[in-house]
């Protein structure tokens, strides 16, 4: 898509960046019911920090990043998950067909 701030600094945002506790996404689970039938999207997903910790919690989910070198980190960390779809695109313009997703998570 584009080449913005975050694109020379996508490995080491990847890398250095400090994870989401695993602790918030075993409560997001029991408090939303959040299981494996569901399709997530994850907006602005960067270099993956929130989508690693949905792709085994979730039937499919789509990490929408509209930068290509945090997108790339991404793909690199995630692509072998079969649950994992990655797509360049904007919140504005993500992609997915309305209503095609049972919840949607910005990090």
């Amino acid at each position: 898509m584009s080449e913005t701030v975050y694109s020379r600094k996508a490995e080491d945002f990847a890398t250095n960046r400090p994870p989401y506790a695993v602790r918030a996404f075993f409560d997001l689970r029991k408090l939303i019911g959040l299981g494996t039938s569901w399709t997530v999207a994850d907006i602005g997903s960067g270099t993956g920090n929130v989508t690693g910790h949905l792709v085994g919690r979730a039937s499919r989910v789509f990490a929408v990043e509209p930068d290509d070198a945090m997108r790339h980190q991404a793909e690199q960390l995630l692509g072998a998950y079969p649950t994992f779809t990655s797509i360049a695109g904007t919140a504005e313009e993500t992609t997915l067909l309305p209503q095609s997703v049972d919840l949607i998570t910005v990090g």
